[in-house]
């Protein structure tokens, strides 16, 4: 297996700083909908694993869990944040 090395634009604590500041950000916007809100990374080995879920999203899962997973193959929807959104 072949590794590409690149250089970060800047210190790594500064794109992991930048990266919560964004993360803040995205929550106050999506926190406070009604609506089932999920973001995955979108990374190169394409293991897109689930990064946020906002309250709405968390609650419906923990409520409609019995059945979803059923159509699911095992996969346990309260269970998803953290791991990869193709288990769905």
């Amino acid at each position: 297996m072949k590794v590409k090395k690149f250089l970060l634009p800047c210190p790594l604590e500064e794109v992991v700083e930048l990266k919560e500041s964004q993360l803040h950000w995205v929550k106050q916007v999506l926190d406070p909908l009604n609506t089932l809100e999920m973001l995955a990374e979108n990374d190169p080995t394409m293991e897109n694993k689930i990064f946020y879920m906002n309250r709405t999203a968390v609650e419906t899962m923990d409520f409609y869990h019995s059945y979803l997973n059923a159509q699911l193959r095992g996969a346990d929807v309260r269970t998803a944040l953290g791991h990869s959104i193709h288990q769905f």
